[in-house]
């Protein structure tokens, strides 16, 4: 190395460090939000199963929660659409599963926005 050189290469370091540490967090918060999202899918589709098995709204809702145990439940919105009443052998019923990620990150904050719902819905026959 030349003199000098060895400043240099400091220099760089110290302007490319803060982009690859944004960068390893913007990882680590879109890793985040996948596995949320996994979790909501589950939750939508083992209470789907649930309904279609005669379980009742409050069963369904339970075990939702159950599935989704990693998320806050007074966070989940969970819909059964039709309602326990109302399914008929044959019919189909959707569970429909959403919950809110806030994403805590500076920049992929302001491309996604703050907060970004992950939802999921899944269908059985009832039977």
């Amino acid at each position: 190395m030349r003199r000098g050189e060895n400043g240099q290469a400091t220099a760089e370091f110290a302007l490319v460090l803060p982009l690859l540490l944004l960068a390893l967090l913007g990882i680590f918060v879109v890793g985040s939000m996948l596995s949320d999202y996994l979790t909501v899918q589950a939750a939508a589709q083992q209470g789907a199963n649930w309904a279609a098995l005669g379980g009742t709204d409050q069963q369904v809702v339970q075990e939702v929660y159950a599935v989704a145990s990693v998320l806050p439940a007074n966070e989940l919105t969970v819909t059964i659409n039709p309602p326990q009443a109302s399914r008929q052998y044959g019919e189909n019923v959707t569970v429909t599963v959403s919950y809110p990620f806030s994403v805590n990150m500076p920049l992929l904050g302001v491309l996604l926005g703050n907060t970004v719902t992950l939802g999921s819905s899944a269908t059985e026959q009832v039977g």
